[in-house]
């Protein structure tokens, strides 16, 4: 193998790891961008609803024609993932919430490519009207 091939060889090999690490940066770098929470507030701690349990979605508290509690915060941030909603009232069930107010909702956006969407909710206890 003469210096030309050897070169040549080199050149690839080290092109070919370059490929694979910048790769693995533009994985790592998306896959940070993803996040959520839900944060309980106040004195009184609901179990969390199952999966199946319904959930009310609001845009206002104005909207809202019945007694309710505010029980938490709940955040999402996803790029690639659509569902803003759907993500948002999973959590709120994780903090025992039948509600959400939906305070905000943003396009995520990660590299070049990948879009999604956040927002924000303010999660709720809604009460029997009786009680």
């Amino acid at each position: 193998m003469g210096r030309a091939e050897g070169m040549s060889m080199l050149g690839f090999a080290s092109f070919g790891r370059l490929l694979r690490l910048g790769g693995l940066t533009f994985l790592v770098s998306t896959a940070a961008c993803a996040s959520s929470s839900a944060v309980r507030v106040g004195n009184v701690a609901y179990a969390p609803l199952p999966p199946s349990a319904p959930v009310d979605v609001f845009f206002s508290e104005q909207a809202i024609h019945r007694p309710f509690v505010i029980v938490g915060d709940v955040d999402v941030r996803e790029p690639g993932n659509w569902e803003v909603l759907a993500e948002l009232t999973q959590r709120a069930r994780g903090i025992g919430a039948n509600g959400i107010i939906v305070d905000e909702t943003d396009v995520v956006v990660a590299g070049a490519w990948s879009r999604g969407f956040g927002g924000h909710a303010r999660a709720i206890r809604l009460l029997d009207p009786t009680s």
